[in-house]
């Protein structure tokens, strides 16, 4: 059961992290978590729309490709009057996903207590007792490794060929690569981590335009290519990583002998 000594511990270590804990913080991370799930569900219905993935790869020029959940916002070959996308479906597409992203930002503002105790256990979870560790820490050692992880992803997908299998790499296994990459130095400062990933992504991305331009793949699709593939990717890391937290943060079932007395 949890008391008020419990909320009020949390509301520390959440004010020590610097990370906001009222409501309305809830409500925004809640709606954005919502327009993060509309936007998965949107990318992923390429693959239900569209016949196969050669065409993303720029393997194939003969499948059909269309992306849009609740409607049909675009379909190749396809202008919609004198637009290239429907824009009433996408209008109507953007309604029903911030419809959903305020009823998710809504359910946050009031479990603000409860997440609030979460995020704090999984806070005390990753740094020891006593750790005063706060805000951005510079250091050369964490520099250098971060610098020479870096520069090896960099010097790895610079030298892609251009062929479908390269473009089928950066797409699937990109954001696996820079989050491995990125959490694999030790001892270093998780800001640092985040301008890792950064840095790789906008690389990669920049890596996978070129390839793309190679293969005669408009830069536009390109583009797509790495949000339909990209984000339901994150979005299904953030949901492992939160569930692993939570199995984690959770406490162990306490079983009392029984002696045989009654």
């Amino acid at each position: 059961m949890k008391t008020s000594s419990d909320h009020t511990d949390a509301l520390e270590t959440l004010a020590l992290s610097k990370i906001g804990s009222t409501a309305r913080h809830w409500f925004g991370r809640g709606t954005l978590a919502g327009l993060m799930v509309a936007a998965t569900v949107n990318g992923l219905s390429y693959f239900v729309r569209s016949e196969g993935i050669q065409n993303l790869l720029g393997a194939s020029r003969t499948q059909q490709e269309a992306i849009g959940v609740p409607f049909e916002v675009w379909r190749r070959g396809q202008a919609y009057g004198s637009f290239l996308v429907d824009f009433p479906a996408f209008f109507a597409n953007c309604g029903f996903g911030a419809l959903f992203a305020f009823t998710v930002g809504g359910w946050a503002a009031m479990n603000a207590s409860s997440l609030n105790r979460f995020v704090a256990d999984a806070i005390r979870l990753q740094s020891p007792v006593g750790d005063s560790e706060g805000g951005f820490q510079f250091s050369i050692q964490s520099l250098m490794i971060a610098t020479s992880v870096v520069a090896m992803f960099l010097g790895a997908i610079m030298n892609m060929s251009a062929n479908p299998f390269a473009l089928a790499t950066i797409f699937f296994a990109g954001p696996w690569l820079m989050v491995g990459l990125a959490m694999l130095p030790p001892r270093i400062h998780w800001q640092h981590r985040v301008v890792m990933i950064s840095l790789m992504a906008v690389v990669a991305i920049g890596v996978a335009i070129h390839v793309g331009q190679q293969l005669n793949k408009p830069f536009d699709e390109i583009l797509m290519g790495v949000f339909i593939c990209w984000t339901p990717q994150s979005v299904g890391g953030i949901v492992g990583l939160l569930v692993y937290l939570f199995l984690k943060s959770r406490p162990a079932p306490c079983y009392t002998p029984h002696t045989g007395d009654d």
